[in-house]
């Protein structure tokens, strides 16, 4: 991708800004194929906001459900995806309770499945993915700001100095940037009266390494370097407005 993109922008802070979107599938515009180009056009035709917000979405599904006659139960572990005859028959609740089914879906990540944490039975049902083919996580801060400087657009990018150096800390060294990493920064709609004239609610998000489950010795360097970086990354989110890089 960030190859292609070189044949039509000569400004690196352009190849940037598109080079984005291969961050929307977890990747990185320096590994990510081309095609991936093809979303800018697709935005190009806008970009739609849900009436009520993603919670909307989310009620309208769940609404189309009963209507159909579901019965949603919120707040309910499933410990175990139950198998007999070699299919899904049930689920079996952190409570104990088992649910008996035709069919089971698991809406959740696939590595989860793989990982047996359905169950060690259920884990045929998914390949396991290796840790290196997985895509990129992020880290999110949703808060209520007072902005200054220049203004801000519904959505902001500031990008990291040295975007190269950004993804390779974070898919070839499986390690937080050392440097202040990009930050994205959405204006979201404020409830409760938090918001006022002098403050905006924003969501700000921050590309990190794949988080590696089941892999002990992984899940503890991501940890530890977390917890070293976490200061600094707040602070980075926090005064975005007060740094001198670039806006997309």
């Amino acid at each position: 991708m960030w190859p292609a993109l070189g044949q039509y922008f000569r400004d690196p802070r352009l190849q940037q800004l598109f080079g984005r979107y291969a961050t929307y599938c977890g990747s990185s515009p320096y590994l990510a194929p081309a095609t991936l180009m093809l979303v800018a056009h697709v935005e190009r035709e806008g970009v739609w906001n849900i009436e009520g917000g993603m919670h909307g979405l989310a009620q309208a599904l769940a609404d189309n459900a009963k209507s159909f006659g579901a019965t949603i139960r919120y707040g309910q572990e499933v410990s175990e995806v139950l198998i007999a005859c070699g299919r899904a028959c049930g689920v079996r609740l952190a409570s104990g309770e088992r649910i008996g089914a035709d069919a089971v879906i698991v809406n959740a990540d696939v590595a989860a499945v793989a990982g047996g944490l359905f169950g060690i039975n259920a884990r045929r049902a998914a390949a396991a993915i290796p840790a290196r083919a997985r895509s990129l996580s992020a880290m999110t801060w949703s808060m209520v700001a007072k902005t200054d400087g220049f203004p801000l657009g519904r959505h902001n990018v500031f990008f990291s100095r040295d975007y190269h150096a950004e993804f390779d800390d974070i898919f070839r060294r499986d390690t937080p940037p050392k440097e202040r990493p990009s930050i994205s920064a959405r204006r979201i709609a404020v409830t409760m009266g938090l918001a006022t004239k002098a403050m905006s609610g924003f969501w700000c998000s921050s590309t990190r390494p794949r988080m590696a489950t089941g892999i002990p010795t992984m899940q503890r360097r991501w940890s530890n370097a977390c917890n070293e970086h976490s200061g600094r990354w707040s602070d980075a989110a926090c005064g975005f407005n007060r740094d001198r890089n670039r806006r997309g």
